[in-house]
């Protein structure tokens, strides 16, 4: 049996030890395409892209994603999705969003929204990512004012 010198043993602790720093949470930026997939009385199915830039000096793989729609801090709706999105280190990324939400809440913001010309949109919950066949959830929580306007 050959001996591991304890530099050699301390050198791999050092890698194992930086190489899985904090995975950073993604920075949103916006939200583009919103569509409306299904139009129901009671529940209605919104999509739409959210885009994010991913911080991190390495690319992971979104796996799944649980998260809560709120407009004006009114819950729109909750989502939760398994994918498989490969992202790029310190690049923008693309996660569709596809959302069952009460038509009537909806219906309310969007006439609020109208009137005022905005909208806050915030999202929470997590996402969990996974590199080498190592999974994390990272934590998701964002706001932003988007502009809403019929034309």
């Amino acid at each position: 049996m050959k001996f591991i010198s304890p530099i050699l043993f301390l050198s791999f602790l050092l890698m194992g030890i930086t190489s899985c720093s904090r995975i950073e949470e993604p920075e949103f930026k916006t939200i583009k395409k919103v569509s409306i997939e299904k139009f129901g009385l009671g529940k209605s199915c919104i999509k739409a892209d959210l885009l994010f830039f991913n911080p991190n000096t390495l690319g992971v793989t979104l796996k799944e994603m649980k998260l809560d729609l709120f407009v004006d801090g009114s819950l729109m709706g909750h989502t939760d999705q398994d994918l498989d999105l490969k992202i790029g280190r310190r690049s923008d990324f693309i996660i569709p969003l596809k959302i069952e939400v009460d038509t009537k809440t909806t219906m309310k913001n969007l006439v609020s929204g109208l009137i005022k010309g905005e909208a806050n949109i915030s999202v929470k919950g997590s996402i969990k990512v996974s590199k080498a066949g190592i999974s994390k959830l990272v934590p998701v929580n964002f706001s932003s004012t988007q502009k809403i306007d019929l034309f």
